[in-house]
This record gives C-alpha cells, sequence and structure tokens, in this order.
C-alpha cells in the first residue's frame, strides 16, 4: 500500500463514525494506526518529518481513551472547550502534514496539487479556529452546524487527495522502487 493511501484510509476511518448500540465500529485508534504507517514510510521526504510523526502520535494517544464509549460525549457536554482542545492534536497533525506535503508537490513542479494541499491545510486552520471563536460568543444553531459542515467537507477534501496523489512521484515513500 502506498504512504498516502494507508493515510487515506486512516484518516477515512478517523472521518467516519458507526455506532451500535454506543460502539463506535470504526475506532479512531484503528485509523490512527493507518495514519502512521503512511506518515512513518513518508517521514525521510517530509521536511517537517519529525513534527508531523510527533504530532500524528499525539493524536492516535489522545484518540485511545476518547474511542471509549460515551467518554467524548460526556467530555464535550461537560465542558464543549475541552472537547475542542482534545481535538486539537488531530488538527495539528493535518496541518503539519498537508503542509509538508504541499512542498514537496511544489518542489515537484506540481503547483496544481500544491494548491489543493493548500487548501487542505488552510481548511484545517480554520477548522481548529471556528470553535475558539464561536464557544465564548455562545453561537448555537445554524452557524454550529455550517462550522461542523465545514469541517467535513475540509476531512473529505483531505481523504480525497491522499487517494488522489498518493501515486505521485513525490508522495511515494523514500525507499520505493522507481517506476
Amino acid at each position: 500500500m502506498k504512504p498516502l493511501q494507508a493515510t487515506g484510509c486512516g484518516l477515512l476511518l478517523i472521518l467516519l463514525t458507526v455506532t451500535i448500540g454506543g460502539v463506535d465500529l470504526l475506532p479512531d485508534p484503528i485509523g490512527w494506526a493507518l495514519v502512521l504507517v503512511g506518515v512513518v514510510a513518508l517521514r525521510p521526504r517530509l521536511s517537517t518529518g519529525t513534527p508531523v510523526l510527533a504530532a500524528a502520535i499525539t493524536a492516535a494517544v489522545v484518540s485511545v481513551p476518547l474511542g471509549i464509549p460515551g467518554v467524548a460525549e460526556a467530555v464535550s457536554e461537560a465542558d464543549p472547550a475541552l472537547g475542542w482542545a482534545l481535538s486539537l492534536p488531530q488538527v495539528v497533525f493535518t496541518v503539519l502534514f498537508f503542509h509538508a506535503l504541499q512542498q514537496l508537490a511544489k518542489t515537484a513542479g506540481n503547483h496544481d496539487a500544491a494548491g489543493w494541499l493548500q487548501i487542505c491545510w488552510v481548511g484545517a486552520v480554520v477548522v481548529a479556529v471556528l470553535p475558539a471563536v464561536l464557544l465564548p460568543l455562545g453561537v448555537d444553531g445554524a452557524l454550529v452546524a455550517l462550522a461542523a459542515v465545514f469541517a467535513l467537507l475540509v476531512g473529505l477534501l483531505q481523504v480525497v487527495l491522499s487517494f488522489a496523489y498518493a501515486d505521485r512521484a513525490w508522495a511515494r515513500s523514500a525507499t520505493a522502487a522507481p517506476r
């Protein structure tokens, strides 16, 4: 499996929630394990490989207790700001990862891909900042729903581009055989 395919599969598992009886059948730690497979393979090619890997590991570790049925919901209900704070490792990972991919694409002369990858990491920054702006204002309803839709669209774009660019030369592992 190509590194970006593994990462895309992992991000998709993290994005999707399929619950039966309160249990998520697609637990986030499994998604993070796939993300880590892709990041480890790409790490030598990424200019910020170590921070990207550290962010992925942090997000994976945070996802473990949040994967216990009812924990994430209880935390968010008790204090929405804490729920937001616990989502930040995932956002930090996506910002760092897609920024590093943008640099790879740009260096390879793939400016269209670099532009789309920039949209991914800038979108992730917006996703991180929106709750910090909306929570203190006590905003509820349509604006919160719009922010959630935006976060979902950014996540879907990240998954789609991970698969779309998986076969690009700049997105292959450093140890992959040339094609």
